[in-house]
């Protein structure tokens, strides 16, 4: 069909240049560089069959994908038998277009910019189906991401947050074209479903639509080159009033295809193949109505629930703990780690630099497999004069180090006095400020889930946390308690994995979120003694992959005094700990499939 004749190929195109767009490019297929650059990967054949079953298509619905690439969707649709006369296509990249167009002559699929169009130009669809561009949204730049912003804020009525990327704008510039009972499935980066800055995001689309499912793989990557890892996420309007749908959460444990749709989204028919739970729509927010991470609800196992449930107030967030028990923050930050503490220390023992002014410092816990730590563990220094009166007459070694120090220049050519991260200290040799505690909390964790106590306070860099106990009788039960099982599950459960590398990613909200028994519950009881018995029995050793962890005695013992003390049996330990286990597992496994699909990608 000839474009210019449709209705839903007459929008223009927009002023400015997406960034999803990649330059038209004469020839060929677009390189690899390319793809990274401007968010574009092309989606896997099972996972566009899975979204477009779960999307629920049917033969007389209109199919749209608003950024349609070279048009695997439409192209997966029309090989399915759906009719090319009511599959629609949208890109900027006019060569993919071109491509498309090709494959699907009857289709309606053009150049267009998604945000200049409007539904009275396109009519309203049935079903909505696409990969959207996973670009930051500081690679829009200023203008453009303005130009989006108030686009959508005139049309929908709500302001995108500013840090909104350009899927999830995407997103919410789709649900304008979203006929009744349509739905909307769209493959995601998962990192929206949990961060803070899209929580308006998430509570607007539960008021406009209903979310029916959100769908992972939990055995292979979808796209081994994106640096992000993704979900499923359908939507659905529902205009009348009435009891919303359930939300089907669901894991994959095989390839995407088609035939998973049907277990994900019907709890009677639920496989071997899929792991996953049905939600209400009060679930998805707390019970002040405020919307919650919806990643721990696709992640985390029943028992974990049936714990949170069972045991009531006697489980507290840590970022509620932070209200009265206990302070947090990141370590320290040195500004110019060349002269504060150099990877290597040699040049503070060639310029004489006296032992005063110089502290041991962790410059990261990578590595750090201990249940506790102090000064001989780490052979890093940072310099930091004692006071401010040998800051401001130093010793000799160190006044040689500080004159070396101010004769040095950023890459940018800034004199390291001059550097804004160091320049407003007294003097600007001097840390205005240095952070550690009663713990350490890694920020990245791989095979192992420990907290590290730190008796002897050394300092560490802000690529840590660290905590302190208000009541001193919290310090050693604290630390016991946050090196249980359920705080390992917990974490597992709140924290992210978005790099694509197996990484679990704990740091603010995530930390916030996490869930440990009270501490006032073990400090004077029996449970609280039998937890220092096995607590001292682990702190002597050191942190082992948390596979071969479940099986040391006092980890179970410790866990069992944990459940005790939260009036929980003893029994569920085991639970527990398997489930820990196996959601670390899970993200190690996935991670170690991505690398060897990448090597097979570069070979």
């Amino acid at each position: 069909m000839d474009c210019q004749s449709d209705r839903a190929c007459r929008a223009p195109l927009g002023t400015g240049c997406l960034a999803s767009a990649p330059p038209i490019r004469k020839s060929g297929p677009m390189s690899t560089s390319d793809r990274l650059r401007y968010g574009r990967f092309y989606t896997p054949p099972g996972v566009v069959d899975l979204t477009l079953s779960l999307a629920g298509l049917q033969p007389t619905d209109r199919l749209w994908d608003p950024t349609c690439g070279n048009g695997a969707f439409l192209r997966r649709a029309a090989e399915g038998g759906h009719p090319q006369q009511a599959l629609y296509g949208h890109d900027l990249d006019t060569q993919a277009i071109t491509e498309a167009s090709s494959a699907l002559p009857r289709a309606h699929v053009c150049a267009a910019d998604l945000f200049a169009l409007s539904p009275e130009e396109t009519g309203l669809f049935d079903v909505i189906a696409g990969n959207p561009p996973y670009v930051r949204v500081e690679r829009l730049g200023n203008a453009r991401r303005l130009e989006i912003a108030r686009g959508l804020e005139q049309a929908l009525g709500f302001a995108p947050p500013s840090q909104t990327d350009l899927s999830i704008l995407a997103l919410l510039q789709c649900s304008r074209f979203l006929a009744p009972g349509g739905r909307l499935a769209f493959v995601l980066p998962n990192t929206w479903m949990d961060t803070d800055c899209n929580r308006p995001v998430r509570r607007w689309l539960l008021a406009r639509l209903g979310l029916r499912a959100v769908v992972e793989s939990r055995i292979e990557p979808w796209f081994p080159h994106a640096r992000v890892n993704t979900v499923i996420a359908v939507f659905e309007r529902n205009d009348h009033s009435g009891v919303a749908p359930d939300t089907a959460f669901g894991q994959l444990l095989a390839p995407a295809d088609s035939k998973l749709a049907e277990p994900i989204l019907d709890e009677s028919s639920q496989q071997a193949q899929v792991r996953g739970r049905r939600l209400s729509l009060a679930t998805l927010r707390d019970g002040t109505g405020t919307t919650q991470r919806w990643g721990p609800l696709l992640r985390a196992p029943d028992s974990y629930f049936d714990v949170l449930h069972k045991a009531g107030d006697k489980l507290s967030r840590l970022g509620d703990l932070r209200t009265s028990m206990l302070s947090m923050g990141y370590g320290t930050k040195v500004g110019i780690s060349s002269f504060f503490s150099p990877r290597r220390t040699q040049r503070f023992e060639q310029m004489g630099v006296e032992d005063d002014y110089l502290v041991p410092f962790f410059r990261s816990l990578r590595g750090l497999d201990y249940y506790t730590v102090g000064a001989r563990h780490t052979a890093s220094r940072l310099f930091f004069p004692p006071d401010q009166e040998a800051a401001h007459q130093p010793a000799p070694g160190a006044a040689r180090y500080v004159e070396w120090g101010a004769k040095q220049r950023s890459r940018q050519g800034t004199a390291w006095p001059e550097v804004p991260s160091v320049r407003n200290n007294d003097p600007w040799f001097r840390l205005s400020q240095t952070h550690t505690g009663d713990f350490l909390l890694p920020q990245f964790r791989m095979e192992r889930h420990h907290v590290l106590a730190n008796p002897e306070h050394v300092l560490v860099n802000n690529s840590a946390w660290w905590g302190t106990w208000a009541d001193s009788r919290h310090r050693e039960v604290g630390t016991a308690l946050l090196n249980s099982s359920w705080v390992a599950l917990s974490a597992e459960v709140e924290g992210r994995v978005n790099l694509g590398d197996g990484l679990l990613c704990c740091y603010g909200p995530d930390i916030d979120a996490i869930s440990m028994p009270n501490p006032d519950l073990f400090v004077t009881s029996p449970a609280g003694r039998d937890l220092l018995v096995a607590w001292r029995s682990m702190f002597a050793r050191r942190a082992l992959p948390f596979r071969e962890e479940v099986g040391k005695g006092d980890r179970q013992a410790l866990d069992e005094a944990v459940l005790s003390g939260l009036g929980l049996p003893r029994s569920l330990g085991a639970k527990i700990r398997k489930e820990a286990a196996r959601m670390c597992e899970d993200r190690l496994r996935l991670a170690t499939t991505l690398r060897e699909q990448r090597r097979k990608v570069e070979a």
